[in-house]
């Protein structure tokens, strides 16, 4: 079998998740951790023959520290950095009506799913902030909305292999990576003492 897959997209829908407490007013210390899917790719084939399917996901996440410059009581805005643990799992449909392999692993019956995985460490620098739209009662209590952003920047220093049921499998270097830049921001509301 000769063919092809479509170019893989470069971006893909997130979720992101993190929380954390200030020390001393100044001092970060937090978590956070993302989810991507990417949509999915089909393989380029001759004119009626099927094409296999192609599903890249991935996530991980990681401890933040940071160190607050702005903390007004109405502003956080903070540098902060990350290291954490990061993986991509690749799926791969047959849809052929023979065996095949996909990368050197272990040929994927017909109709099967074959699934490669990669992971490696991640260091990340970004900037956060925080910003409260209200308004504080006589009482100290606060009620509105608050606007949170943050930009990263991180890399894998190493990139992992891929592996199929934890073995190595040989891809002709094609190895995975989740580096780059990520923005995220988000709206919310509340009140609190």
């Amino acid at each position: 079998y000769l063919y092809q897959n479509s170019e893989f997209f470069e971006t893909g829908t997130m979720l992101t998740a993190g929380g954390g407490f200030l020390l001393n007013e100044r001092y970060l210390v937090g978590g956070s951790g993302e989810m991507v899917r990417y949509p999915e790719t089909e393989s380029i084939v001759p004119p009626g023959t099927p094409r296999d399917r192609y599903i890249l996901s991935g996530g991980g996440g990681g401890l933040d520290l940071g160190y607050a410059l702005v903390n007004d009581g109405q502003t956080l805005l903070f540098p902060y950095l990350q290291g954490g643990y990061y993986g991509y799992t690749l799926e791969y449909h047959n849809n052929q009506t023979d065996s095949l392999p996909f990368f050197e692993g272990n040929p994927v019956a017909p109709g099967g799913v074959g699934t490669y995985t990669g992971a490696a460490p991640r260091v990340a620098i970004g900037i956060g902030l925080v910003h409260f739209l209200g308004s504080a009662e006589a009482d100290g209590s606060r009620n509105g909305f608050v606007i949170a952003a943050r930009l990263t920047w991180g890399v894998m220093p190493s990139r992992p292999s891929w592996e199929q049921e934890g073995k190595t499998v040989n891809n002709g270097g094609l190895t995975p990576a989740w580096n780059g830049v990520s923005f995220g921001i988000s709206v919310g509301g509340g009140g609190g003492q």
